[in-house]
């Protein structure tokens, strides 16, 4: 992915959603990532993460307690630029996996 482009972004969509649940997306990271935004039904709730790490891992990024809109969440991940220590291609993000766990109280 080169940064700044349009389609450099990927949309998770989850539908039957019906409680508010509380978020965590596990990014991948490497020395030629980028710096990612991140929001859920349309908020913003990670900016600017950046992804660069000397060597290959993954990340942990809590997204926080999030509401359903129409049963749904939208997580939107979007690149926006290189990190200032990246090297390589300088644009890449990774995504690992997605946690949701019900939120404490929620019915």
């Amino acid at each position: 992915m080169a940064a700044k482009q349009p389609e450099n972004s990927v949309e998770l969509t989850l539908t039957e959603q019906f409680a508010p649940a509380d978020l965590e997306l596990v990014a991948t990271t490497s020395y030629d990532f980028g710096v990612a935004r991140i929001s859920v039904n349309g908020r913003v709730v990670a900016d600017k993460v950046d992804c660069y790490r000397e060597q290959p891992g993954v990340h942990t990024i809590r997204l926080g307690r999030a509401n359903p809109v129409n049963s749904t969440f939208v997580i939107r991940c979007e690149l926006l630029e290189p990190s200032p220590n990246t090297r390589g291609a300088k644009t890449y993000l990774g995504l690992d996996c997605l946690r949701v766990a019900a939120a404490a109280g929620a019915h």
